[in-house]
């Protein structure tokens, strides 16, 4: 599972800066990072890489979930899900494949 630093850009299909904010519905193919604040509704059979500076509120359905930041939410469908310290998640229940 890639990690912040192993991401190059040209591999994100979406992004959203630090210094960004955004309210709403986002879908996308491939994979997506997300290190500025989201609130709303997050959804693709891909890769959603949380980065450390992110602070996220949302329901995430997704097929992979990276969590480095901090991230609160619903996740309807099980996923798979990594982890990459300091990573902090609040009111979320992954349901494990193992």
């Amino acid at each position: 599972m890639k990690g912040r630093k192993d991401i190059k850009s040209d591999e994100l299909e979406a992004f959203l800066g630090r210094n960004t904010s955004f309210e709403g519905k986002m879908g996308f193919g491939g994979m997506a990072r997300l290190d500025g604040k989201f609130h709303g509704e997050i959804f693709s059979g891909e890769i959603l890489i949380i980065g450390e500076t992110a602070a996220i509120n949302a329901e995430i359905n997704v097929g992979t979930l990276v969590v480095d930041g901090e991230v609160s939410g619903k996740f309807p469908q099980p996923i798979k899900s990594g982890s990459i310290p300091p990573a902090s998640s609040m009111g979320i229940s992954i349901p494990r494949p193992w």
